[in-house]
């Protein structure tokens, strides 16, 4: 029998992809559910990931919801793959831990008991360790000794050095592995690499951005942004980018502060924090990136809502800058606005992650309507994705919701690499 990955909870198979090339395995199956219930209708909707799973794993079979599966009639993995979902844990959310009906760690639990593999690999929210005090993580811990594992676990943020990401995205990695003396380590690194304030990094992309629903205006996020540790979110703070002008090369950043204060903005102010891509809203608390203070994080999807997106790049961008552009949300220009030195004060983030992943694609595109949006190939780029891996399979929806529910793979892999020296 030929070793190879078994994965729980699919997603776009990002925890696959760094678990890969990590043990040098193939991937052999996908859980993915695939039948979803729509958050708006109630209908019982196809789940649109799994067409995701069939065309970029082709061959790969998926066998469906974790809770149904009869582990024994599968074939045994040498290493498992669970990034079971955070919903339940996620600070986003109601927080009802192992109440809530989409906590599947007693099925991950199961399928590790009975197929028994020797690399376990888990993904999730930091808030899964200290929720409940701590005690949902304990558990998790406690179960994995009692099936015969060590563990090495660590909170990882994409935005540490060796990931160098756009964006924070702190995440709780576990690696784990069977051994007769079963215990758990915690990696005592620092989770945040977050740089000086004069160069703070991108918001993280979060899944609720694919249900087309925002959060308030920039007055309701601007009323909060002394409770907010790295900025104000996505959508609170992106504004149109300005006409670019002379008079951006000049003044620094007090001009660029006095100009804001007053309410003007010139193109190289005009810029503010992006949210992590979101796969769904939670009620009155909503969004989630890590590295914020306080109950809910704006999103992705606002920006669109309120029309605060990025202008569209157009064919006349290269050519004028049009002296009428007096700061109609309809006719700004964005001539450079795709090059990482036009991102204002968050240059310094999108050229980091430029320098390892590629320049960014366009931030926006015009709605069906011919209002300007958010384009989802901007976040795909975001998690470090190759161009089109998402979205030129699903739906702009869709997409947005794989991308925000998913694994950021240089990120997984780096904290894998981190963690299998604790386990030697």
């Amino acid at each position: 029998m030929i070793e190879h990955i078994g994965s729980l909870c699919s997603g776009y198979g990002g925890l696959d992809r760094a678990l890969s090339a990590l043990l040098g395995l193939p991937f052999g199956w996908h859980a993915e559910i695939e039948k979803l219930v729509d958050a708006r209708t109630g209908k019982v909707v196809d789940n649109p990931v799994c067409e995701l799973l069939a065309v970029r794993y082709s061959g790969v079979p998926n066998h469906g919801d974790i809770t149904a599966i009869d582990w024994a009639s599968l074939p045994a993995p040498r290493a498992l793959a669970a990034g079971f979902p955070c919903q339940g844990v996620s600070s986003a959310g109601r927080q009802l831990g192992d109440a809530d009906p989409r906590w599947l760690w007693p099925a991950v639990r199961g399928g590790i008991e009975v197929m028994r593999p020797e690399w376990v690999a888990i993904e999730n929210v930091a808030n899964l360790v200290s929720i409940k005090g701590g005690e949902l993580w304990r558990g998790i811990l406690a179960d994995l000794a009692e099936l015969g594992y060590t563990v090495a676990w660590g909170i990882f943020g994409a935005c540490l050095a060796e990931v160098g990401g756009c964006h924070h995205r702190h995440r709780v990695f576990a690696l784990a592995r069977l051994s007769s003396t079963p215990d758990a380590t915690r990696w005592a690194g620092k989770a945040c690499g977050a740089p000086p304030r004069r160069a703070p990094l991108l918001a993280t992309p979060t899944a609720r951005d694919g249900e087309g629903r925002g959060e308030g205006g920039a007055d309701y996020w601007d009323e909060r942004s002394v409770e907010r540790s790295n900025g104000l979110p996505l959508g609170a703070q992106v504004a149109l980018l300005s006409t670019p002008r002379a008079a951006d090369a000049s003044g620094g950043a007090q001009l660029a502060q006095r100009r804001m204060d007053e309410g003007r903005r010139h193109l190289d102010d005009a810029l503010a924090l992006l949210p992590t891509p979101t796969a769904q809203s939670y009620g009155s608390n909503q969004g989630g990136s890590a590295g914020r203070v306080g109950p809910v994080r704006h999103s992705l999807e606002s920006l669109a809502s309120a029309g605060l997106l990025l202008p569209t790049p157009r064919a006349t961008d290269g050519t004028n800058g049009g002296p009428r552009q007096r700061g109609s949300s309809g006719d700004l220009a964005m001539p450079s606005a795709v090059q990482p030195q036009n991102f204002g004060r968050y240059a310094w983030a999108v050229d980091r992650w430029s320098g390892r992943h590629g320049a960014p694609p366009a931030p926006t595109e015009p709605g069906p309507r011919g209002a300007v949006r958010m384009a989802a190939a901007f976040p795909e780029w975001m998690m470090g994705l190759a161009p089109g891996f998402v979205t030129d399979v699903l739906s702009r929806k869709a997409a947005l919701h794989a991308i925000g529910n998913g694994v950021m793979p240089l990120q997984a892999y780096r904290a894998f690499r981190t963690l299998v020296d604790l386990l030697v």
